[in-house]
């Protein structure tokens, strides 16, 4: 039965158990495939977790492929302006946003936002999910105007619909605050960072994983406005919640870097200094192309820091 299969599947997901749940959601979709015809409306359903999981395990030029056939079966379920085929095309949008493909995002966001203007509130989860990733796209493309019309139209939409105090709201002020760091206006960055760890803090506490991005940020502005005091502390308190979430190495290499060069103001903290920028650049070059800014920054400030 498919059904059993991916419910595995969906599970072995959630436990982080990436390969075994490629397994088994494979197994359940090619089960579906034998006793669904191909516009049945559940057929979308088994084909998308598939991308999900691949996307996992950073097999993204699969990943895509599963996300395409996704919306595409949907499109033969329900029709090309149907809202759940609007639901699929984002998902397939924010695929190609993370690829960098952000000219095709932007073309089928714009075309999903088209489909539910007048179907689903301004706050609801498919119009959020638009805006936040025409948004993250706009400011990939450094169109920063764009972007922050975006974010802020966001805001306007949860703030409208009594959603001020939301992980959504405090999430927003990290992207507000990314455009307004690479404008190097690290005064309002900070301010916004600060923002997003107030509001996270309110809603889940002082030691939640999702305080890591903000705080790391914060630091990392500080360090723009020649703070690197004032940067310690952030960054400390976003390494050791990472430590206690226990995120892959990558991850706290966005924070180990930049702690790094804040603890090298201090002569007697040299040392870890140098250990940590040592560990992040590992991580960095063991993680890909995608990272290759990050080594080359990392390798140069080890090369003039001895």
């Amino acid at each position: 039965m498919p059904i059993v299969k991916q419910a595995v599947g969906m599970a072995q997901l959630r436990l982080g158990q990436y390969d075994a749940a490629v397994t088994n959601l494979q197994a359940a979709l090619a089960a579906a495939r034998e006793v669904l015809p191909a516009g049945d409306p559940r057929m979308p359903e088994y084909v998308y977790p598939v991308g999900v999981a691949l996307s996992f395990l950073r097999r993204d030029a699969e990943a895509i492929k599963y996300h395409a056939e996704a919306y595409q079966t949907a499109v033969a379920a329900f029709g090309e302006d149907h809202p759940e085929t609007a639901r699929f095309v984002i998902n397939l949008a924010a695929k190609h946003a993370a690829l960098g493909d952000c000219d095709k995002a932007l073309a089928e966001l714009t075309h999903a936002r088209a489909m539910l203007d007048t179907l689903l509130p301004r706050d609801s989860a498919e119009h959020l999910q638009i805006s936040q990733t025409m948004g993250a796209c706009y400011y990939i493309q450094h169109k920063y105007d764009d972007a922050l019309r975006e974010y802020r139209g966001r805001q306007a939409a949860l703030t409208a619909a009594g959603r001020t105090k939301s992980a959504e709201m405090a999430g927003s002020w990290v992207d507000v605050g990314d455009v307004q760091f690479d404008r190097k206006d690290f005064s309002a960055a900070a301010d916004s960072y600060r923002r997003s760890v107030a509001e996270y803090e309110a809603l889940v506490g002082t030691e939640d994983a999702r305080l890591g991005l903000p705080l790391s940020r914060l630091g990392e502005a500080e360090l723009g406005a020649n703070h690197p005091e004032r940067a310690i502390d952030p960054l400390q308190r976003a390494l050791a919640i990472y430590a206690a979430a226990k995120v892959p190495p990558i991850a706290a290499a966005d924070v180990q870097f930049p702690l790094a060069r804040a603890l090298w103001t201090k002569p007697a903290q040299r040392p870890h200094a140098r250990e940590l920028a040592t560990t992040a650049h590992a991580a960095f070059a063991a993680s890909g192309p995608m990272f290759e800014l990050q080594a080359k920054a990392s390798d140069e400030w080890l090369r003039a820091h001895r």
